[in-house]
């Protein structure tokens, strides 16, 4: 799956880029450049997206901001229990993000939120799964991660 000019992730067997229907069923996809995938039988969904900075604003815009809003925008909602930062390796490159626990429709949920500069774009991927699946559907998380293709 390719990502505008800025990278390339592989879907593992089992994934699908889901519809708009699917979209539409998820609080947190507000239409922003990017992809939603899933792999249903493991309950997985994985949201990768990308915003274009200017050039002023991609000098002056730190990863440590961005994950420090992220985890912000977390804190002030109530059913969120964040875990604090954690580092990841995105295709040989360094991640920042949040993992952090929620409920939904009474099911806990585990999920992950990353961060990354890449030029002047910021990327985003977002990790949800249910959180008696997490030490399983956590490998495969860090193996999509780790093989990624930075084209900028």
């Amino acid at each position: 799956m390719k990502l505008g000019d800025v990278l390339e992730l592989t879907m593992p067997d089992g994934f699908h880029e889901m519809n708009a229907e699917e979209k539409n069923g998820l609080n947190f996809w507000n239409g922003v450049d990017g992809q939603c995938i899933s792999y249903p039988e493991k309950h997985i969904i994985i949201t990768v997206g990308f915003k274009k900075l200017g050039m002023l604003t991609s000098k002056l815009v730190s990863e440590d901001e961005l994950v420090k809003k992220m985890e912000k925008s977390f804190e002030c909602q109530p059913d969120y229990c964040s875990f604090g930062v954690i580092e990841r390796n995105a295709g040989g490159k360094g991640i920042k993000g949040i993992s952090y626990s929620y409920t939904a429709k009474d099911t806990p949920m585990f999920s992950e939120s990353l961060v990354i500069k890449s030029g002047k774009n910021i990327c985003y991927f977002h990790f949800y799964t249910r959180a008696v699946l997490k030490d399983d559907n956590i490998k495969i998380w860090l193996q999509m991660l780790e093989g990624i293709h930075w084209i900028s």
